[in-house]
């Protein structure tokens, strides 16, 4: 008899859980603390005859009193300027200073399997901000590793297509005229009779000067591409983007105009007009690069002097077509939110890690030493 009573109730008091559940989805309120059932009156016979069993609940010392205590403070209504957080109500107006264990946010509406909750106080990710550079003077450079960028600006064969293409892109405010050609950039060995690739800004200031230079090869067979006279003048800031498409390189005549074709160079998004040249055709040979340099050549005396650089990138592909992106319009940006990321990126002084003597390479390995330099050529922009 006890028994079947007990069931009863217990059914009853699943039926109320459940109820009070469902609602608590729906609204904002908070679950009541149901108290335990050993602590109910059951004032039960077990002498009662079968007519008591018709009405068992009347034998129940539960009154409508013991429910309107168990239930008592359990719906808590929320205003409009209130939300629901696990049966509490929160001030909407409160500034939000921590959404990441509530729900994920996209600058206007919050939003997860349990929230709707639009017009909240959202906090903007940090802005993207670019306000350090590198300063070069003379006998100054940086140096990485060559080998922990050769998948990017290596190749092992003559070009294989698209696996061997490459992009380099870089922010330049040039300084000195000199009459040698200043190397920005360069990819290689030590040895000038080894394949190796530089980019050159000639500040002369003749005619054959103020130009950007890509030469590719060795000494004594190589390939050269040369921006207009007066594309590159002193004291001034550019964008550069130089592209290789990853084709092949002949070493015959027949191969030439293929071979110079493989190359682009943008000054400020433009795609410049070359003028090419070359020695013995240039190179149809492996390229794996011990050391990538910026401000100075291997085996030259040629020196970057008096420019800044800023925001070198390299991607492992050909990204002529979305020079529009990168360039931006002659504004740094956060190069890894393109739909293409660079393999290989530093920020020249803005990076988290950048500290002298060492530049971080903010996507891959390959962090920069500083040589011949201090803590100040970590300038501004």
């Amino acid at each position: 008899m006890i028994q079947i009573y007990s069931n009863c109730f217990q059914g009853l008091r699943s039926l109320i859980m459940y109820s009070l559940m469902t609602a608590n989805l729906l609204g904002c309120m908070k679950l009541p603390e149901l108290r335990d059932t050993s602590t109910l009156d059951l004032d039960l016979d077990l002498d009662d005859s079968e007519e008591d069993l018709e009405s068992p609940l009347e034998d129940m010392s539960v009154s409508e009193n013991d429910f309107t205590t168990m239930l008592s403070d359990t719906y808590v209504s929320c205003d409009s300027t209130e939300i629901a957080d696990n049966g509490s109500c929160l001030d909407q107006s409160l500034p939000v200073t921590d959404l990441s264990s509530m729900c994920e946010f996209d600058s206007e509406t919050c939003q997860d399997e349990d929230y709707n909750v639009a017009d909240m106080n959202i906090l903007e990710p940090p802005q993207f901000s670019n306000s350090k550079c590198i300063k070069l003077k003379r006998n100054s450079f940086l140096e990485a590793e060559g080998l922990l960028v050769r998948s990017s600006l290596g190749r092992l064969s003559n070009g294989a297509g698209a696996d061997d293409a490459w992009t380099i892109s870089v922010f330049i405010k040039t300084g000195e005229n000199t009459d040698n050609l200043q190397p920005i950039l360069h990819y290689g060995s030590d040895l000038s009779e080894q394949n190796q690739f530089g980019i050159y800004w000639s500040g002369r200031t003749n005619e054959y000067g103020r130009k950007l230079h890509l030469i590719y090869g060795t000494n004594a067979n190589y390939l050269e591409l040369q921006t207009p006279s007066n594309s590159i003048v002193r004291s001034s800031l550019y964008h550069l983007m130089i592209t290789y498409d990853g084709g092949t390189t002949g070493t015959q005549n027949s191969d030439i105009e293929d071979s110079l074709s493989r190359f682009k160079i943008f000054i400020d998004g433009i795609q410049q007009e070359l003028t090419p040249s070359h020695s013995n055709y240039g190179i149809d040979t492996p390229l794996e690069g011990a050391y990538l340099r910026v401000g100075k050549h291997p085996t030259e005396d040629d020196q970057l002097s008096g420019s800044k650089v800023d925001e070198l990138a390299i991607w492992d592909s050909d990204e002529s077509a979305n020079i529009l992106d990168i360039h931006n319009n002659g504004n740094p940006r956060d190069l890894t939110q393109l739909e293409s990321a660079p393999t290989h990126w530093w920020r020249f002084g803005d990076g988290d890690m950048d500290r002298y003597p060492i530049l971080e390479d903010q996507v891959g390995e390959a962090h920069f030493t500083m040589h011949n330099m201090s803590t100040a050529e970590i300038a501004d922009f």
